[in-house]
């Protein structure tokens, strides 16, 4: 029986050490303290986690696909590394809470045929990845160079 490799980076370990070096990257990077923990303490918080030890097998039997990666997430983006503001999530679900979360100055309302307005999203990519719809048809419909986007008329506000 012919057994295979894993490459460190996407062992257990090599996850985690990897994340611990993003983090330490990104605190500087973003002018946050570094991380109130050491990498043998992220380690620690990982391996005895049920939250990291699910979404890794899951990881591990996709075949490593990179949406399913677990991650090491700040619950706060506006707080610095430590346990208390820590949450493992897949790499799809930090992705669709950057969305979410991304601060903007514009807003982007969908509008239906009669004029109201039916909701508003903080940017293009929101609005786009809650309603399915292209965000290049929903920036050409606030353009006036496309009537409708998905059905709907669509404008962009300053705030």
């Amino acid at each position: 029986m012919k057994t295979h490799r894993i490459p460190f980076k996407n062992t257990r370990l090599g996850l985690v050490s990897n994340s611990y070096e993003n983090q330490t990257e990104r605190s500087l990077l973003y002018c946050f303290n570094p991380p109130t923990y050491s990498k043998i303490e992220l380690q620690n918080y990982a391996f005895s986690s049920d939250v990291f030890e699910s979404i890794y097998i899951d990881w591990f039997r996709s075949g490593f696909k990179y949406n399913l990666r677990p991650v090491f997430d700040r619950i706060d983006n506006k707080k610095g590394y430590s346990f208390d503001n820590l949450q493992v999530i897949t790499s799809s679900e930090n992705s669709a809470k950057g969305v979410t979360e991304r601060h903007s100055k514009i807003r982007v309302v969908k509008i239906n045929d009669y004029g109201l307005e039916i909701e508003s999203f903080k940017s293009f990519v929101q609005a786009s990845y809650e309603t399915g719809i292209s965000k290049d048809s929903i920036k050409l419909c606030c353009r006036n160079k496309r009537s409708h986007a998905g059905g709907f008329n669509w404008k962009r506000v300053n705030i």
